[in-house]
């Protein structure tokens, strides 16, 4: 990425673990992650035997990643870029 000779959109996907209102409601998680090939996958939890429906992204990080490890994996390449004068994006949706 540094050099802004490799120009591509690449889609991250970070998932937080279950909240503390959602586990005193009984709520059941939905999510499901695989690191290795970047896929997440989800449940319609009001279908019992209904199968895990994909999506695959660039990157998956998961409720365990820590701050530093997704930064150094996702962001640093963004912020390194900028900072040599480069048009870069970063989107967060909550």
């Amino acid at each position: 990425m540094p050099g802004g000779g490799n120009e591509a959109v690449q889609v991250v996907v970070r998932c937080r673990p279950m909240n503390s209102k959602e586990t005193n409601e009984d709520r059941k998680p939905i999510v499901s992650m695989d690191l290795d090939m970047s896929q997440v996958a989800l449940k319609n939890p009001s279908k019992e035997g209904d199968h895990f429906k994909n999506f695959t992204f660039d990157a998956v990080y998961d409720e365990t990643t820590t701050q530093r490890y997704f930064y150094e994996g996702s962001c640093f390449g963004l912020v390194d870029s900028i900072l040599e004068g480069f048009l870069s994006s970063f989107i967060k949706k909550r």
